[in-house]
């Protein structure tokens, strides 16, 4: 019987710095061709997709997690924060309430790297517009750092600032 050796694949190009967490921008963008073509045409090691590691890892994670509906993710039909149910909704201290609640049961749920200290949403009636902040910490980085994440959310749907 055959086997297969596994390590054969991995690369040791990478760089020697070891980080707690990687994640993905899945935002690809469209790069003109020139460049791409400089690009490979030169020696430098840069990876087709933009990746994000610890801090900035968890920030692009809870972002994913705020501007995707529950349902839209086939092998996690309830991974999401239903935010955008609240665009077309008046704006109100209450459902700013709502949305301080959805939040964080969304976040204890699907991120569990963070521990929440503080969440703010404020309405601004006039605006049409709801700005949340949010205050967390990463234990598991032992950096005792607090991480500020603050966002919009309009018409437009949910924007990191």
């Amino acid at each position: 019987m055959g086997s297969i050796n596994f390590n054969n694949f991995k690369n040791t190009n990478y760089s020697q710095k070891r980080y707690t967490y990687t994640d993905m921008f899945l935002d690809l963008t469209q790069e003109p061709l020139k460049h791409i073509i400089e690009r490979n045409n030169s020696n430098n090691n840069e990876r087709d997709m933009k990746v994000a590691y610890d801090m900035s890892a968890i920030r692009n994670s809870i972002t994913n997690l705020f501007n995707t509906i529950p349902g839209e993710r086939i092998l996690l039909p309830d991974y999401g924060c239903d935010l955008r149910r609240y665009v077309f909704e008046q704006i109100s201290e209450s459902n700013a309430r709502f949305i301080g609640r959805t939040i964080k049961r969304s976040i204890e749920q699907w991120e569990p790297r963070v521990v929440i200290i503080n969440i703010g949403v404020d309405a601004y009636i006039d605006e049409y517009r709801y700005e949340i902040a949010l205050t967390m910490e990463v234990p598991f980085l032992q950096t005792n750092e607090k991480f500020n994440l603050s966002a919009a959310l309009n018409r437009h749907g949910f924007t990191v600032i």
